[in-house]
């Protein structure tokens, strides 16, 4: 410590489940009112806001909600590897275009997914007054190019998705976030 510092106290908080999807993470009943629509602008099938062993929102209840009551001074989000698939083609373009994932402003996608988590996330957390900040940092990590689980022509409009769909963050949609952009060599034994 110098003269006009004082030590302050650093944790991190670790919660984390390997091949999980955004919606597994926010609460069900902004998933259920519509918060989001699918990428191709229809209301999520119950198949799509689910994995075979994981209901919808079921992370959301057991592993983050109980954390809300902790005062927190930001997050740090890495997932989507498993919600590339959800990325709709686009007519007559092979690759689905910068929408495939879809966009914040038409409330599709994983794009409305991601900023719907952010908002959901920053309300629970801030919900007594004088704990953490309504607005506290976001870090998203966006996928690595090697990281498309087979779904590779997809990855660019999905990392425009995770940056809420204007390329790069903070924007309009996401506030207060930040991108930390992930690059991978990929599996040398694959």
């Amino acid at each position: 410590e110098s003269k006009n510092e004082s030590a302050v106290p650093f944790g991190l908080i670790s919660t984390q489940w390997g091949g999980t999807m955004v919606e597994m993470w926010q609460p069900n009943a902004s998933l259920n009112g519509g918060a989001c629509l699918n990428a191709s602008g229809a209301k999520y099938a119950p198949s799509q806001n689910a994995r075979w062993d994981i209901d919808s929102g079921a992370l959301w209840n057991g592993m983050v909600r109980p954390l809300t009551s902790t005062t927190i001074k930001g997050a740090l989000w890495y997932q989507g590897e498993n919600n590339v698939f959800q990325c709709e083609p686009t007519v007559g373009a092979p690759t689905g275009g910068p929408a495939a994932c879809g966009t914040v402003q038409d409330r599709t996608g994983y794009a409305c997914m991601m900023a719907n988590l952010v908002a959901e996330w920053r309300a629970a957390w801030s919900a007594t007054a004088g704990t953490t900040a309504a607005d506290f940092p976001f870090g998203i990590v966006t996928l690595a190019g090697g990281t498309s689980e087979g779904h590779g022509s997809n990855m660019g409009a999905f990392r425009w998705a995770q940056a809420g769909s204007q390329g790069y963050l903070p924007s309009a949609a996401l506030p207060n976030t930040f991108s930390a952009v992930a690059y991978d060599a990929g599996d040398p034994c694959s």
